[in-house]
């Protein structure tokens, strides 16, 4: 578990189809640990922000949202990456 918050590790997981509708039958493909103190993570998204769901050919499953990383030292730099569900994609900052 990633306890529910970016900046505390994430977890990236393959599905079937028939897998995810039912929530079962998931395979591991990476762990990352979490960031350390001084960093930021944060996902805010439209419909939901704690996860992401790619479709097989690689867009985003009616998701529009923002990551954000940045350092507490640096707090007036962000790096964002913009996602939206038609596949394009963004980057803001630093």
């Amino acid at each position: 578990s990633c306890g529910g918050q970016w900046r505390d590790g994430q977890i990236i997981q393959q599905a079937t189809t028939e897998a995810a509708q039912k929530g079962v039958g998931y395979s591991l493909l990476a762990v990352f640990p979490p960031l350390p103190k001084k960093e930021f993570l944060d996902f805010r998204a439209f419909p939901t922000s704690d996860h992401l769901t790619f479709q097989p050919w690689g867009l985003l499953k009616q998701q529009n949202g923002t990551l954000t990383w940045r350092q507490w030292e640096k707090w007036g730099k962000a790096l964002q990456i913009i996602v939206s569900k038609s596949g394009r994609v963004r980057i803001e900052g630093l």
